[in-house]
């Protein structure tokens, strides 16, 4: 394995001054690994803690680990806690952190931005604005 494995930017051949995603710098000038056990983490500052998740994944303060956003928030693909959404999957707008089904809301839409703005109808239908509204007919 290089003595440099991992390594972002060099100072030299030998020398390592920031490191790549999933690796923290270990001593002035090599990178190592972040822990196997942190899934989900992007970026960590040792072995065991880490500064930043993956997208899809927020970082758990209480016990230093990265959670699904799906999880804590119904349809979240991206977030930066258990309570703030910042997008939803496909099919899904956001409303005050959370997500809500686009058909739910406007019948046979199946992709919109809000609760009144239909972007893609499902086959057979079309949009149309009706007072200010995007629906599908």
């Amino acid at each position: 394995q290089s003595a440099l494995a991992g390594c972002y930017t060099c100072l030299s051949s030998l020398s390592c001054l920031t490191c790549l995603p999933t690796y923290y710098l270990s001593s002035p000038s090599s990178c190592s690994l972040c822990s196997s056990s942190m899934l989900s983490c992007r970026y960590c500052n040792s072995s065991s803690i880490c500064t930043f998740c993956q997208d899809g994944f927020y970082l758990s303060t209480a016990n230093n680990s990265c959670l699904e956003c799906n999880t804590a928030i119904d349809g979240c693909l991206l977030c930066n806690s258990s309570t703030v959404c910042l997008y939803c999957d496909y099919g899904m707008y956001l409303s005050n952190n959370s997500c809500y089904i686009c058909s739910t809301s406007i019948t046979n839409c199946l992709y919109c931005n809000n609760i009144s703005t239909c972007l893609q109808c499902d086959s057979g239908t079309y949009l149309s604005t009706i007072s200010a509204t995007t629906v599908c007919l």
